[in-house]
């Protein structure tokens, strides 16, 4: 009895003293703050260095988070107002809503937040991912106009390959943490 009396405070004291984490269809709040950094965009030419910025906050009584992304500044300064939305019916899944009519699909898994669309003929496959109190932010894309196709022409396993059309990255620390 004592045993059995035992094991039941330690499940109940155990479930008390769990850390609360997030939802599966709330943003976890370490995502929240004001990030910076460079954004980097490799070529064979060129290598370009562009200043970023992104704000995520939650959007005082709604289940919506501002997702605001910051290129450029000064004069060149491109400033794009988003709202990430949480699928309460998908767990871990999102709706990035660019408030223009376009609506992208997210996918939360673990620390990394992942989106894949296609715009014309290129598809760009995005990844964001929260590690070490850091944001890596990074962009690819692929055309689809010209792909390699090889395996059994027509068949099941005929494999189609897109070629690396370019790759955007970013580290961005975030800013003013103690004062959130």
């Amino acid at each position: 009895m004592t045993f059995c009396l035992t094991f039941i405070l330690l499940i109940i004291s155990a479930f008390f003293q769990s850390p609360k984490t997030a939802q599966p269809n709330e943003l976890p709040p370490e995502w929240f703050g004001d990030w910076s950094g460079t954004l980097i965009i490799p070529s064979a030419k060129v290598r370009q260095e562009v200043p970023m910025e992104l704000h995520i906050h939650p959007i005082k009584g709604e289940q919506v988070y501002q997702w605001q992304i910051v290129y450029g500044s000064g004069d060149k300064k491109n400033v794009r107002n988003y709202k990430l939305l949480p699928q309460s019916d998908k767990p871990g899944t999102f709706v990035l809503d660019e408030v223009n009519g376009i609506l992208l699909d997210c996918r939360l898994m673990g620390n990394v937040m992942f989106s894949q669309f296609k715009v014309g003929d290129v598809l760009l496959t995005t990844r964001e991912e929260l590690r070490d109190g850091k944001l890596f932010s990074e962009i690819i894309t692929s055309r689809f106009s010209s792909p390699r196709i090889t395996g059994d022409k027509g068949k099941e396993t005929e494999v189609l390959s897109y070629p690396l059309q370019s790759i955007q990255y970013a580290t961005l620390t975030k800013q003013n943490p103690a004062a959130k």
